[in-house]
């Protein structure tokens, strides 16, 4: 699965997944931007591996 990542604002971020699937993650805007970063990879893996679970 291929998505596009896109920072709008400071603590948000929408994904675009290449079936047209859109995720909006709110972070709080004192989080760690490191962080986010990692929670952000581990849903995305998360999510590919639900949909792939599904197909099958």
């Amino acid at each position: 699965m291929n998505y596009k990542m896109e920072r709008i604002a400071d603590n948000v971020v929408v994904m675009t997944t290449d079936s047209g699937n859109t995720i909006k993650i709110v972070f709080a805007k004192e989080d760690n931007p490191d962080i986010e970063n990692i929670v952000t990879d581990n849903l995305m893996m998360s999510y590919e591996k639900r949909i792939k679970d599904n197909i099958s």
